[in-house]
């Protein structure tokens, strides 16, 4: 609970919500969510005690014993992919260290890897070029740079805890 209370109610719901406007913004890029993806994201959610960032590991980890109560949470809220990731990144700069929530952000731009890489046709590459320009998107409400993307830990260690 070390950045739970550094947060109110509602900005603690609005980190929450961050995967699932991640996995939105990649899933939903081709206007079809399809059940690898929805796989993909159940194994994320499994795999939170697996994050390493601290942040992450904690949202995930509430996330596990109330997963049906955030989803209808979710899907009341009304903000769009775009207002919230903006919402996220400003409570990340306002509240947690910013190596910390560089982390964080890394660790959502993987778990946007993660869901596109999940799904694809037979001998076609899996991440298609809408999720490629989604995730691009995503970053940058983040403010994530392609110089923060080859600072340690490297996404491609972040996606290793996930799938591990």
């Amino acid at each position: 609970m070390a950045y739970r209370n550094s947060f109110s109610a509602e900005e603690w719901k609005t980190l929450q919500f961050a995967h699932f406007w991640v996995f939105q913004a990649v899933a939903g890029s081709d206007n079809k969510i399809d059940t690898e993806e929805k796989i993909a994201l159940d194994e994320i959610m499994k795999n939170g005690a697996k994050f390493a960032n601290p942040l992450a590991r904690e949202i995930m980890m509430g996330l596990e014993y109330n997963i049906d109560g955030i989803n209808a949470e979710f899907s009341a809220d009304h903000r769009t992919i775009e207002q919230g990731l903006i919402q996220v990144d400003d409570l990340l700069s306002a509240k947690v260290n910013p190596e910390d929530a560089l982390v964080f952000k890394k660790t959502l731009m993987a778990i946007g890897i993660y869901i596109g890489s999940a799904s694809g046709k037979w001998f076609a590459a899996n991440f298609s070029k809408e999720e490629v320009a989604a995730l691009k998107e995503a970053g940058m409400y983040l403010h994530v740079s392609e110089d923060d993307l080859q600072k340690p830990p490297l996404l491609s260690d972040i996606l290793q805890s996930i799938s591990e």
